[in-house]
């Protein structure tokens, strides 16, 4: 299943990069309530689905996360300079299956819905 936001703000790519590192993540999105570990690319995150790895990678035109332990294989990406709209960010969030329980689904809007918000506070 796939949730996606677009947010007006004024960011780019490498913005994005430099700004997105996990350290960062709870000043952007207060569904992760706290970063336990930080390696660059790896660490540990206390979030909205529980306690889990994450892995972060640079991709074009922004950031990608996983965390590759959860049940459901979350992973979202924080994007801009693209098509069709080059001046927002799109936050892209997809996770196995097409049928998760409600209270999943739930959760994963409320975690959607709380970066576009740390996303405006942030940067507009």
């Amino acid at each position: 299943m796939e949730f996606y936001h677009s947010v007006k703000v004024n960011l780019d790519p490498e913005k994005i990069q430099a700004a997105m590192t996990i350290t960062n993540l709870p000043k952007f999105c207060v569904s992760i309530y706290e970063v336990m570990f930080d390696d660059g690319s790896l660490g540990e995150i206390n979030c909205i689905w529980g306690v889990f790895r994450i892995h972060r990678e640079a991709i074009n035109g922004g950031v990608r996360f996983t965390l590759p332990g959860c049940p459901n294989g979350v992973a979202w990406m924080l994007t801009t300079g693209l098509p069709p709209d080059p001046e927002s960010v799109d936050i892209y969030c997809s996770f196995r299956g097409i049928q998760p329980d409600a209270d999943f689904q739930e959760a994963t809007l409320e975690f959607m819905n709380n970066w576009k918000r740390g996303l405006k506070k942030e940067f507009s």
